[in-house]
């Protein structure tokens, strides 16, 4: 900007009269400015266009005087003075709203990824604490509330498309005098590795909610009483042979299991009191076994 100041400096002085609209040239140079410079850039830039302009004036009066009106000139420098300091400040504020919109986006932007960061933070939270919600804390199965909206999913799944499920309610032999003879954690320890065999032997399409204290019913997807009956005896041997050295190296656990296949259009209640009546028959027939009620 400042060489071209020097070059309409230039042309000025030998303008005659057209400097008066040459003028012009020093404000259309500060417009270019307008997005760069800053209030005080665009003070500087004037004091040196009103610098150029005066030496020209100067320049004229000691070199050319002939047919140059020195009062017109002055006026001329005095109305340009004017219009560059008022520029000045409208420049220098159009170019502060320009600087101050674009850290306004910048900021925006910041925090709408912020925002973005949170709200994908919250989802993972919101999903974290539904899952807590849905779980039982000692063994990971689902809980009870759960358990049955589930049951209740599949039912209308088996309506729809004429399905088949079959449940196994799992009770762990003797758990009582676990907890009397061996102490709560010791007990804790026990439902925690019966869980862990349970998922060990169960198929991924499967899934298991804990009934009650000790129970457990365990949802078999299409899947018919007599193939429930072969899941049900492995998952029963596989228990029945893990290892809890924290209690005693001699200590084993048995459990007794009740089966009962999914009748069209019974409640869930009643297909759980089949199960449960099957449990019982199990118990009553001495225990580590299964046995299923049709």
């Amino acid at each position: 900007m400042c060489a071209a100041t020097l070059t309409v400096m230039y042309v000025m002085y030998y303008a005659n009269e057209s400097r008066g609209l040459l003028l012009l040239m020093y404000v259309i140079m500060l417009l270019f400015g307008i997005f760069r410079l800053n209030t005080r850039d665009f003070f500087l830039i004037s004091m040196i266009t009103l610098m150029t302009y005066g030496t020209d004036i100067i320049l004229l009066y000691l070199f050319r005087p002939e047919g140059v009106n020195f009062r017109n000139e002055f006026l001329q420098w005095i109305v340009l003075a004017i219009v560059m300091i008022a520029f000045s400040y409208i420049g220098g504020y159009i170019s502060s709203l320009r600087r101050n919109l674009s850290t306004s986006r910048s900021e925006l932007k910041k925090t709408v990824e912020n925002l973005n960061i949170s709200r994908s933070e919250l989802e993972i939270s919101l999903s974290i604490i539904q899952e807590i919600a849905i779980r039982d804390e000692l063994t990971g199965f689902y809980n009870r509330r759960h358990l049955m909206e589930l049951l209740d999913n599949e039912k209308n799944r088996s309506l729809r498309g004429n399905s088949v499920f079959t449940i196994a309610m799992l009770d762990i032999d003797h758990f009582k005098k676990v907890n009397d003879t061996h102490g709560h954690q010791s007990g804790d320890d026990v439902l925690r590795t019966v869980s862990t065999a349970i998922r060990n032997t169960m198929r991924n399409t499967d899934f298991c909610g804990r009934y009650g204290g000790e129970e457990f019913i365990l949802v078999l997807i299409q899947t018919d009483l007599k193939e429930a009956m072969i899941c049900a005896e492995r998952m029963r041997a596989n228990i029945e042979k893990c290892l809890f050295p924290r209690i005693g190296d001699g200590f084993r656990i048995t459990v007794s299991i009740g089966l009962s296949e999914y009748q069209m259009r019974e409640e869930i209640e009643t297909m759980i009191a089949r199960a449960d009546r099957a449990l019982y028959r199990a118990k009553e027939d001495g225990r580590n076994r299964v046995a299923c009620e049709a």
